[in-house]
């Protein structure tokens, strides 16, 4: 399946961010394909979340299925309704699942996020965050992120 080029697209947070769930966070995604695996950069456009970074996007396409990862250069975080950024740290790898729906021409699926770090430096700490995420060819007029 061909998908090189612009698409545009949406997050939607899970049930694991509390009152939080159900907002979304929408971005543009550059798609380079090398037969079935493919690179390309993602910006966040608005929404709860947005980071202003663009953020490296590896993948792999078999038939309708897809899956790949998204990674910002810096981690960022919720803090007081707006998002902070910690420059020395990279960003969480976010892992996108879905297929293709021929109905509604677009990419469905699934994403999760797993915090792995330490609290206070010293004490484990991990959650997984999850929501799902569809993404849409753009319109040709959109040429670049």
């Amino acid at each position: 399946m061909e998908i090189e080029g612009i698409w545009v697209g949406e997050i939607v947070y899970g049930e694991s961010y509390g009152k939080l769930q159900n907002q979304k966070l929408f971005f543009k995604l550059n798609i380079e394909q090398d037969n079935s695996k493919f690179t390309g950069e993602s910006i966040d456009t608005e929404g709860l979340g947005a980071h202003p970074e663009l953020a490296s996007i590896k993948g792999q396409i078999i038939k309708t299925e897809i899956q790949f990862t998204k990674q910002y250069p810096n981690f960022h975080y919720f803090k007081k309704n707006t998002i902070a950024i910690k420059k020395n740290k990279p960003g969480f790898t976010i892992k996108y699942k879905g297929s293709f729906n021929d109905k509604a021409n677009s990419f469905e699926g699934n994403w999760t996020i797993n915090h792995k770090f330490k609290l206070l430096g010293i004490i484990p700490y991990n959650s997984i965050n999850s929501g799902r995420w569809s993404m849409k060819k753009a319109s040709p007029t959109i040429k670049s992120l």
